[in-house]
């Protein structure tokens, strides 16, 4: 008998401290809310009269800020994704990276939103709403492109061209031109287990994942020496930069 009231003592006692966890969770929730938004870019390009296109899935995640420790941003914004890529065969390799183009609004954190209508500047926890309601295509203006880049060989990291924004006037137009950028938002509740990889126009679709096509990658020399020719590329960053961000980041 003992026991039995042991039992069911301890009983209680568990389910008012998933209680007090579950309404901490709420509260938590209610207090510092978020929004994801999942989409798939697809990117078509043209390299000696051929067209080719490749697509990938990012997820943006905008949390509103906890204000500890002095911080003073509204928002905090996490990145699932990778670079989307584009293989023209003989290993030459068109990427777009996770970073912004030529308008300071065409990074991975602000595209969406934007290319959507929602706002012609930053946003705030007051859109979160609109952003969870979503859906659709849109094709991007060009202006909207993302940053682009062409390995001439996807296993030499100084190889590289800037496409987007467009190189200046009297250099090389031997890289692939942009067709079209398309942003289509899916379901948050499916994935992928690599990058889609598909040429539309030969319908042979693997799975490839941006470490596979550029497997300099994880070394951090050829990162720098890959970063060094892009800057006399003349790419202008946008504050510091990680250089792998640039081709995946993952919250």
């Amino acid at each position: 008998m003992r026991q039995t009231e042991f039992e069911i003592r301890i009983m209680k006692n568990l389910g008012i401290l998933l209680a007090i966890v579950v309404a901490g969770v709420v509260a938590y929730k209610w207090a510092y809310p978020s929004v994801s938004v999942r989409y798939r870019m697809t990117t078509v390009a043209e390299l000696d009269g051929k067209q080719s296109s490749g697509s990938n899935v990012m997820e943006v995640t905008y949390y509103k800020n906890v204000r500890l420790l002095g911080a003073s941003a509204d928002m905090q914004i996490g990145i699932r994704g990778e670079a989307t890529s584009i293989d023209f065969g003989s290993r030459r390799l068109l990427a777009v990276l996770l970073a912004r183009g030529e308008h300071s609004r065409s990074d991975p954190e602000n595209i969406i939103p934007f290319a959507y209508g929602l706002t012609k500047g930053g946003i705030g926890p007051e859109y979160f709403p609109r952003i969870a309601e979503l859906s659709g295509q849109r094709e991007l203006p060009r202006e909207l492109f993302p940053a682009v880049v062409f390995f001439r060989d996807s296993l030499d990291p100084t190889s590289v061209e800037l496409v987007n924004p467009p190189a200046p006037a009297g250099r090389s137009t031997a890289v692939p031109q942009l067709v079209s950028i398309t942003l289509e938002i899916i379901d948050t509740k499916t994935w992928t287990s690599g990058l889609p990889f598909v040429h539309i126009f030969t319908a042979e679709p693997t799975i490839r994942s941006i470490d596979q096509a550029l497997p300099w990658l994880r070394d951090n020399s050829a990162r720098l020496r890959f970063w060094k020719t892009l800057i006399a590329e003349r790419y202008q960053p946008s504050g510091s930069t990680e250089i792998y961000t640039l081709f995946k980041m993952e919250q």
